[in-house]
């Protein structure tokens, strides 16, 4: 341990303006992808606790006013059912004024999609600065590494003392900045790959959500798996309120 920071201080002391540059770079890239890792999972896991408790108050809930209420603490889930009863509420100010806007349920269908693109791409962000800094990182602690072997051969060539002892000090310092880009890149890489796929499970959950809420928004019940009757929820006069 004693060794990594000599180590360190060797490499910052003799370091110029582009090494310590890119020493700095490394350092900020490392900070964004770990406040984002951190805002990312801290999210994810207060969701994953709340939402099952969420959506059970919502679907037995007196009215759909009421399950909103109990929604609006999950941001995902409040975003789709308000674009929903938007949705509603908008197709029945079109037929009252006489318009003739396209049927109901396909009405609702478009705005839902639309809901859920949104909250998907809420959902994918700070995972570009996660993507770039684990493809970037490597190259540009590569990149310190490479301008700091050339300073240290120029100083070999200018002593003309190329001896082991010699030599093997600063190549070995500036190798250290390849270990820390690898450092700053392969947490940010695994953490991109592990959001990826919560992103996708989330989409596909409220994908789910999503279409019970247009049925319940159509037909006043929820859909329910095959060969058995629609479950009438709590939240059924939805209908009777908004459609």
């Amino acid at each position: 341990m004693q060794n990594t920071s000599l180590g360190l201080d060797m490499l910052w002391g003799q370091a110029d303006a582009v090494t310590r540059g890119v020493a700095l770079m490394l350092l900020v890239m490392s900070l964004a992808s770990w406040y984002v890792i951190a805002d990312k999972l801290i999210r994810l896991a207060v969701s994953r606790l709340r939402t099952p408790r969420l959506l059970a108050a919502f679907w037995a809930a007196p009215t759909l006013n009421d399950g909103l209420r109990q929604l609006n603490a999950e941001p995902s889930y409040s975003a789709l059912t308000h674009a929903g009863v938007s949705a509603a509420s908008q197709h029945r100010e079109a037929l009252d004024s006489g318009m003739n806007p396209p049927p109901f349920s396909e009405w609702l269908s478009r705005a839902l999609r639309q809901a859920t693109l949104v909250v998907g791409a809420r959902l994918q962000g700070g995972m570009a600065i996660l993507a770039t800094v684990g493809s970037s990182a490597p190259f540009v602690g590569l990149l310190g590494t490479v301008w700091g072997i050339y300073h240290a051969l120029m100083k070999i060539g200018l002593t003309g003392d190329a001896s082991i002892d010699k030599v093997a000090g600063p190549v070995g310092e500036t190798l250290i900045m390849t270990a820390l880009g690898l450092a700053v890149a392969i947490p940010a890489t695994l953490a991109y790959n592990l959001l990826v796929r919560t992103n996708k499970q989330t989409l596909a959950q409220l994908g789910k959500f999503a279409f019970e809420l247009h049925d319940l928004l159509v037909i006043g019940a929820r859909a329910a798996p095959m060969g058995q009757a629609p479950l009438r929820a709590a939240t059924a006069q939805a209908r009777a309120e908004y459609a």
